[in-house]
């Protein structure tokens, strides 16, 4: 298993007072209320050893390089990937953002090109690129063009607070609406128009993930790199019946459906690995209105992924990961992956 430490600004270098990126000293990674880790597949805590295979990233601060293609705190950044070198980090993540809506996947809007046809060029432009580096430094990339790199639509604007709404459905777009009016009629979402519009609704967002990640394997096939792809861990009200935040944000899975089958599947079709955001996060630290339930949710998306032989890459969501609870998270979850 392969696990990704990240912040929600990526881990900050350069400044004196921003001790939380890497104290050595203090056997601190991120924040000084990190408790303590060992690398190299080794993680210990209160003097007892685990053995592990987990392989560990780090990500990069988000303003890493500048506008005009230079390296913002150069000293910085490589004092401090010699220390993750030290400490045996297996690697560090860099995300590169191209937004396009999914609706226009097939249509001629940019410069009479589809919004895949501008996918594949700036894939091919990568790849040409950075090809001496391919395989070797660059050994994964993590194609995610969705809201913060996700399979899933912008049901939910940013909270501030830990409990969000369901979430509301994102098919108000002109080409979404044109398509939906074909079957314009009604019903609650238990009903036959229900299941349609549901199934339709998250057939949108599948066969633009399916797409995507064929043409980007179809890319980089011959590059000795694995692709991936974050599948997010839409966990607020997952024990109602409906599971309504899943539904807004594109994921038909209820009490009496798998909606994460067909996904894996495409995943598995296109040799493409999962990156699940919120291995740190357990039942017990959620509020209990959210009606919550990450552990059942990870599991369910595991099983998937152990159906279809898909590898699970954890993320951890909090931009404090205490690490005695991301090593119970860990120890609970790999066998099955």
């Amino acid at each position: 298993m392969e696990i990704s430490l990240v912040s929600c600004s990526q881990a900050k270098i350069g400044k004196n007072d921003e001790s939380g990126f890497f104290n050595l000293m203090n056997n601190q990674v991120f924040s000084n209320k990190i408790d303590r880790i060992c690398f190299d597949g080794l993680m210990m805590n209160n003097n007892k050893r685990w053995r592990r295979s987990s392989k560990l990233y780090v990500g990069l601060p988000l303003d890493g390089v500048s506008d005009c293609n230079s390296v913002n705190h150069a000293r910085a950044i490589a004092a401090g990937l010699k220390a993750l070198n030290l400490v045996g980090l297996e690697g560090v993540e860099l995300p590169i953002w191209v937004c396009l809506s999914l609706v226009v996947d097939e249509l001629l809007v940019l410069n009479v090109k589809t919004g895949m046809q501008v996918y594949q060029d700036f894939l091919e432009s990568f790849k040409s690129s950075f090809s001496p580096f391919m395989g070797s430094t660059i050994t994964d990339i993590s194609v995610g063009l969705e809201p913060n790199g996700e399979l899933r639509y912008p049901s939910n604007p940013p909270a501030s607070t830990q409990v969000l709404g369901v979430g509301e459905f994102q098919c108000f777009d002109k080409h979404m609406l044109g398509h939906l009016k074909l079957h314009e009629n009604g019903g609650s979402w238990q009903t036959p128009y229900g299941d349609f519009f549901l199934s339709w609704y998250s057939n949108q967002l599948i066969s633009h993930g399916d797409r995507l990640l064929s043409l980007a394997s179809s890319v980089f096939r011959n590059n000795l790199v694995t692709v991936s792809r974050k599948v997010p861990l839409v966990h607020n009200w997952y024990k109602f019946q409906s599971h309504p935040s899943e539904m807004t944000a594109g994921f038909y899975n209820s009490d009496s459906r798998d909606g994460y089958n067909q996904i894996a599947d495409f995943f598995a079709k296109n040799s493409c690995k999962i990156i699940l955001p919120g291995m740190d996060l357990s039942d017990e630290h959620q509020p209990s209105v959210s009606y919550s339930s990450p552990e059942l949710l990870i599991s369910r998306i595991q099983t998937a992924c152990q159906n279809h032989n898909v590898q699970c890459i954890g993320e951890n969501l909090s931009i404090v990961v205490k690490i005695v609870r991301f090593t119970v998270q860990i120890a609970r979850y790999e066998p099955t992956i």
